[in-house]
């Protein structure tokens, strides 16, 4: 769809608004997907991600935009840095779930039973469990 500026050219007759033309329509790029097939969830580590580094690459760089988000790719492969990698921390804390977790404990269940069957939760992990694999947390 044309614009019309406001920019008016005077003259005798009534004034003439220009009308600047819509830029060209790019054709679309194809991009890709970039999601891996539901990982084997009965592997507990190391973590994963459905998101495929390599594809993220070429949607990138399609886009013509890798140079300014090729820490994105990286990050998935290694490990995004979040500025806390020298920090430790002395103990452990997890506070208790809401006073509705519990009686709405089924409702909670079977959507988190849902999401991990979808492959975009992980399962859970007891706190002694993570923190022996994890350090604290």
């Amino acid at each position: 769809m044309a614009k019309t500026t406001g920019a008016e050219i005077t003259g005798q007759s009534a004034p003439i608004h220009i009308t600047i033309p819509p830029p060209a329509l790019s054709p679309p790029i194809p991009i890709p997907t970039p999601l891996a097939p539901n990982p084997d969830l009965s592997i507990d580590f190391p973590i994963t991600t459905r998101l495929i580094p390599e594809q993220w690459t070429i949607a990138l760089r399609n886009a013509g935009i890798l140079e300014k988000y090729a820490h994105i790719p990286i990050g998935l492969s290694e490990g995004f840095l979040i500025g806390v990698e020298n920090y430790t921390l002395s103990s452990t804390s997890t506070p208790p779930n809401h006073h509705i977790g519990e009686t709405e404990l089924g409702v909670a269940r079977a959507k988190f039973a849902d999401e991990i069957a979808l492959g975009r939760l992980s399962p859970g992990f007891h706190p002694d469990d993570l923190q022996a694999k994890l350090g604290n947390f």
